[in-house]
């Protein structure tokens, strides 16, 4: 690897994307426009696709976390893998509107939190000074399949972007919660679910997504009343829906 990580030129930054931002259907509907785009790897992170989001709908996103000692027996036997992704040099202010559109919307320690980390590059000696949206282990859980759509997403972009075949072929090893394999019962879940829960949602998410494309970041109390809502939905999912109509964060 280069020395020193390769540095940003002024008003830029690296940013590390490992999961639906690697797609090019995300960029072009995120309005990010890459100079420069490298496959890397981060290096003492996992990558997991088990972060806490919406029951029945999108019961999970990705996001990466520092490897710990305990992780080390799941790495050796292909159940987590270090984190690949690909570094898309871009403005500051575009980074800052995927900040200010992400769950947490830039607000440290109330989702993703942006991390300076070194990335380093798979078809070359170079590496990067890059920021990474990161989120505490404690956000994700296993039991939590992101949707097929979501998944799909991200093994498109891999794909795209020319990520190892290993790493792709892993994504599509991933348990994924698919549409078409609920019962009638999880339907049924599903759309009361969403009769209790989406309405109130949008209402506070549409404000941060308008204030985000305007590069504004939205108010602290807009993203915890959304986080707020959405550990709601998880415990009546958790306690409630899920013993009556199924999970809905996945098909075990």
């Amino acid at each position: 690897m280069s020395p020193q990580p390769i540095k940003p030129p002024s008003g830029y930054v690296f940013y590390f994307a490992y999961g639906s931002n690697m797609a090019a259907a995300t960029m072009v509907r995120r309005q990010f426009h890459p100079e420069k785009s490298v496959v890397c790897e981060l290096p003492n992170y996992a990558i997991s696709f088990n972060m806490f989001a919406i029951p029945y709908v999108e019961p999970a996103f990705a996001t990466v976390y520092p490897i710990e000692d305990q992780d080390r027996a799941s790495l050796e036997q292909g159940l987590l893998m270090t984190a690949h992704g690909v570094v898309h040099l871009i403005p500051h202010n575009e980074f800052m509107r995927i900040v200010y559109s992400e769950i947490g919307n830039g607000h440290k320690d109330l989702a993703y939190n942006v991390e300076t980390v070194t990335v380093n590059a798979l078809d070359s000696s170079e590496s990067y000074e890059a920021v990474v949206l990161v989120t505490p282990r404690e956000m994700t859980s296993s039991d939590h399949w992101p949707s097929r759509r979501y998944l799909d997403l991200c093994i498109s972009g891999a794909v795209e972007q020319g990520l190892p075949q290993k790493y792709v072929e892993w994504m599509k090893n991933q348990p994924c919660y698919d549409p078409a394999n609920k019962t009638t019962l999880q339907s049924v879940g599903s759309y009361a679910f969403g009769i209790c829960f989406i309405p109130i949602t949008m209402l506070l998410f549409f404000p941060t997504t308008y204030l985000a494309k305007k590069e504004i970041q939205a108010p602290a109390f807009l993203p915890m009343c959304v986080l707020g809502v959405a550990r709601l939905g998880r415990g009546a999912h958790n306690y409630g829906f899920k013993h009556v109509f199924g999970s809905g964060t996945n098909h075990e």
